[in-house]
């Protein structure tokens, strides 16, 4: 009995782990599959990172500013509304301490309206360093009834 010989005759019912090198299929010779990323491909991919994250920190930046605005607003807003009580109680408005760690001036304009028992009142709270406006706010005070019979 003869064995079956010739490129595929004995090695047949080999497993493809063993089997001769030349029983696999072709690869390119350059790269095995095994290998790790190339010198370019690494240097690609770590060029994206640093755009993102340029951009990332861009985005960042903005919001902490647009976030501090907001807390300028916000307590300018406090100082226009106390001002406006105190008004409305008819005490005598105190100048605005800091807030939050702002310095805050505020402004007012006092006007006649239509009906002789109101008067508008425009307040204006600035930055007291920059002059900046953070809040307006409108209100009415009630005049005082005049002469009792």
């Amino acid at each position: 009995m003869k064995l079956p010989t010739g490129r595929r005759g004995l090695r047949r019912g080999l497993p493809r782990s063993r089997r001769c090198p030349q029983d696999r299929p072709a690869q390119h010779p350059a790269r095995r599959p095994e290998a790790g990323f190339t010198l370019i491909e690494t240097l690609v991919a770590l060029a994206v990172l640093a755009t993102s994250a340029v951009a990332l920190l861009g985005a960042t930046e903005a919001h902490i500013a647009r976030i501090g605005g907001l807390e300028a607003r916000a307590a300018a807003q406090w100082v226009a509304e106390n001002h406006l009580a105190e008004r409305t109680l008819g005490v005598a408005p105190q100048p605005p301490g800091p807030v939050l760690g702002f310095a805050f001036a505020v402004t007012e304009d006092l006007r006649a309206t239509t009906d002789p028992g109101l008067s508008q009142i425009d307040i204006t709270v600035a930055d007291s360093a920059d002059g900046t406006t953070y809040a307006r706010l409108t209100g009415f005070l009630a005049q005082p009834q005049g002469g009792g019979g």
